[in-house]
Formats: C-alpha cells, structure tokens, sequence
C-alpha cells in the first residue's frame, strides 16, 4: 500500500513488512483462493457492500477512494479487507489498471485460523502492520468539533480495561497514563497518551486478541467504531495525515499482538 505522498525510507520499510506478512500468512493458510483478472477502471467494493472476502492484489494497482477522494494506491502482495473494513465498506475500491487479484472467502479464512492457532498469530501480525496508521490518529480528535459522541472512562492502577475473547465494538483513545497489552500473563506492549487502544479487533470484527489493564491511573475516551469509521470517513484528509503518520511509526516486532 502506497499513500499519495512522497514515499520515506521507514514508510517503505512498513509496507516492505506488511506484504512480507501478507505472503507468510497466505502461505500457511490452507484455503484455495479464486483468480480473477479484471480491467482497468472498474469497481471492486461500493461503499456500503459486504466485504465477504479478502483481496489480494497479485498485479497491478487498485485505487481506494472517500467522496471521489483517492487515499491510498494498493498493489503487489497487498491484501485489501483487513484494517478497512467492519461488515460494510467505508470506501470505494476500484482498480486504477488492469489487475490479478486472489480472492479468499473471509469464512473460510476464520475457519482455518480457528483449527490452527498458529494462523491467527501470522493474521495479527499482518493485521498490526495494515494498521500501523491508526496508531497516531489521535490528531482527529484533538479539536471538540471533530469529537464523534464518546464516553469517557477512569481507570486506577490494575483495573481492567477489556479480556481477551471479548466482544469488540469499541475503540479508546487514551488522553492521560499507560495501558498494559497482555497475553497469557505476559505483557506485550503498553499504550499511552495519544494512542488508540481496541482498534486492530475491532476494526477487523473480530473478538479481543489480548487483555488490557491499567498500568497507572489512566483517562480515556470510548466510542462505537462505527462512529469512529464515520468520523475518518467524514475528514479524508485525516487520513492522508494518518499515512504520513506511518513515516514516524516503528515497526512493531512480530512477537507484539495488539486488541
């Protein structure tokens, strides 16, 4: 994936290992994908359609677009349907030239990663990459305008924030102290202030990959995700921010899982 701005070394450093995680997980995944070969110029997703696969590009370029406005430019071995998408689209994918694309059916694909554990950790980890950009969207709610309906949430020193298995239906964004991500008992990573929490499982629709507590007392803001997604979709430019943000995000190792 390629945001329409001058590319950065750490920018084409992210994307490098969002498609070599692209290539591990289809590697291991025991579904059969279906080729399609497609000409230019023709739309993929609407905005409000189902999204009931995933989309590898295996040549060529595919345009993702909000109010005619082009975000992003998707090609080789990457992998359209994961971070953008929760049941319904919130943008207009269509291809800018003619394409080969793989297309896995999502059902199948969580079926596999329920009988092999394995597979989910390779999913989350492509899945921190694809939404390496969401990590610093913050800036979208700095200013009371741009704040969708949120609740705010207190949190002292070891109390939970969300388990793992749970349902997903909300992101936080922490205005103040460090959040711990656990596994297992293990601590994977904290998030603090101007950070998103909740976002990678929720955006995907899946349940909780991890458990969050708070390290320190701790105050955040609470909102639907689909107020979230109707908050990007309402300010585009946010988003051409948010790609810039990838210049300034570090990869994250492959042992991290976020929520």
């Amino acid at each position: 994936m390629r945001a329409l701005r001058q590319a950065t070394p750490e920018l084409d450093l992210i994307n490098t290992a969002a498609k070599q995680a692209t290539t591990r997980f289809l590697a291991a995944l025991p579904v059969v994908p279906e080729p399609y070969d497609i000409p230019a110029d023709t739309r993929l997703f609407s905005k409000k359609s189902d999204r009931d696969f995933l989309c590898c590009v295996r040549s060529g370029t595919v345009l993702v677009k909000i109010k005619n406005h082009v975000l992003f430019r998707y090609d080789e071995f990457d992998l359209l349907g994961i971070s953008e998408h929760l049941g319904e689209g919130v943008a207009i994918v269509h291809t800018d030239t003619p394409v080969v694309v793989d297309l896995y059916p999502v059902n199948e694909v969580f079926d596999a990663m329920d009988a092999d554990p394995s597979l989910g950790s390779r999913y989350f980890e492509l899945l921190a990459w694809q939404t390496a950009r969401f990590s610093r969207i913050i800036a979208l709610y700095t200013r009371p305008s741009t704040i969708p309906p949120a609740q705010e949430t207190q949190l002292q020193a070891g109390d939970l924030l969300f388990e793992r298995h749970q349902l997903a239906d909300r992101i936080y964004i922490v205005l103040e102290g460090v959040l711990a991500v656990e596994r297992e008992g293990r601590i994977l990573d904290s998030v603090g202030a101007g950070e998103l929490c909740g976002h990678v499982s929720a955006c995907a629709g899946v349940p909780r990959q991890a458990t969050v507590r708070a390290q320190t007392t701790a105050r955040l803001l609470s909102l639907p995700t689909e107020d979230f997604l109707q908050a990007m979709e309402a300010r585009p430019g946010s988003l051409l921010q948010l790609a810039e943000s990838l210049a300034t995000t570090l990869a994250q190792p492959a042992s991290r899982l976020h929520p």
